[in-house]
């Protein structure tokens, strides 16, 4: 049996002595509030007819009673329908509400690349990465499109790891 080398163990205890230590715990929730700040002045105020249109009127079909794939046609899969459906119940029925809970996920994003890059590189990687991820999802747009809530998904899933 082959036991690790000295170094990579000293390595790995620095490493979880990082993870435990408070500026790198206070990070995550100021980075949150600073993703939420930023996704939130620079979000446009104009609706996107298609696709978050359809989101948007699934999910009020959705809180009617109807099942997506069964009562209406969607092309895309239930679970966007249903975030945006307990968003309406938790801010009314406008299209704030729906922006709102993508913003929550766009900023939870930022918030899983942060923890991803600290682990495997270290903090000053992970803020670099988080800052250039949320200068993307800014930039980029798209409310309500159900791929940012598959790749906070798939984020949360590989922090698990």
């Amino acid at each position: 049996m082959a036991f690790p080398p000295e170094n990579s163990l000293q390595e790995q205890v620095n490493t979880r002595q990082s993870r435990t230590d408070p500026k790198t715990i206070l990070a995550l929730p100021l980075l949150f509030c600073i993703a939420l700040t930023a996704l939130g002045l620079t979000m446009s105020s104009a609706v996107n007819p298609y696709d978050e249109g359809l989101i948007l009127v699934g999910a009020t079909r959705l809180l009617a009673g109807e099942l997506p794939h069964r009562d209406f046609y969607a092309n895309y899969g239930p679970g966007q329908f249903a975030l945006t459906a307990a968003m309406f119940k938790l801010f009314g029925f406008n299209v704030l509400a729906e922006r709102i809970g993508d913003i929550l996920v766009k900023s939870l994003i930022v918030v899983f690349i942060y923890r991803l890059c600290r682990d495997a590189v270290n903090p000053k990687a992970g803020l670099a990465a988080s800052l250039l991820t949320l200068i993307w999802l800014c930039y980029l747009g798209f409310p309500g499109y159900p791929v940012w809530a598959s790749l906070l998904l798939v984020l949360f899933s590989l922090n698990l790891l």
